[in-house]
This record gives structure tokens, C-alpha cells and sequence, in this order.
């Protein structure tokens, strides 16, 4: 329909997802109660580390594939960045309380 093509391009597509690492202090509890037996664990120093990498590469005929390599790419680095922000900013987002409260409700839908 264009020329030259816009949408039909040619060429090659790679996605890479970077190194990422996830660490944390993770802790444990079993009680036993008349009601049954509670099992919880305990989330602290949540942290998220990735290496800034280009996340793809369209290789094509057109200019197109150029400008979606760089807007996926910069959408992508945006929220890479945010995530790791929101994940190490400690006690100031309480995300080691969040995912500490998610876990224990998805274990406690598991019968003992």
C-alpha cells in the first residue's frame, strides 16, 4: 500500500530481557492452632537489580523499524527503571509488605 512499506516490513526481529536478579530476607513461621495450621513467611530488604540493555532490535527495510526499536526501547527502559525504583525504595513504597501480604494469601488458599 506504501512505498516505501511501512507496516509490510522485511527484515529481523530479536527481544533480549536483560540479567535480572531478585533478592531478599526471607523468613518462616509455622504455627499450630486449633483451627488448623497457619504457615506464613516474612519478606524483608526486597531488591531488584537489572542491567540497562536495549530490550529489541527491529532490523528492517524501512525507517519504521527504527523508530519502534527506539520507542520500545525507551518505553521499556522507563519502566524498568520505575520498577526497580518502586521495588528498592524500601519502607518509602512498602513493597515488602505487599509482597509479603499477596504470598501469604495465595499459601493460605493451600490446605495444610
Amino acid at each position: 500500500m506504501t512505498d516505501p512499506p511501512i507496516f509490510a516490513d522485511i527484515g529481523e526481529a530479536n527481544i533480549s530481557i536483560a540479567p535480572t536478579s531478585f533478592r531478599s530476607n526471607l523468613g518462616s513461621d509455622w504455627h499450630k492452632s486449633s483451627t488448623g495450621t497457619d504457615f506464613k513467611l516474612k519478606f524483608s530488604d526486597v531488591h531488584v537489580e537489572s542491567v540497562a540493555e536495549p530490550f529489541v532490535n527491529f532490523d528492517g527495510l524501512s525507517d519504521f523499524s527504527e523508530v519502534v526499536t527506539n520507542v520500545v526501547n525507551t518505553v521499556a527502559a522507563v519502566v524498568r527503571n520505575r520498577v526497580e525504583s518502586l521495588v528498592n525504595g524500601g519502607d518509602l513504597y512498602g513493597v515488602d509488605q505487599k509482597l509479603q501480604a499477596v504470598i501469604n494469601k495465595v499459601i493460605s488458599l493451600i490446605p495444610s
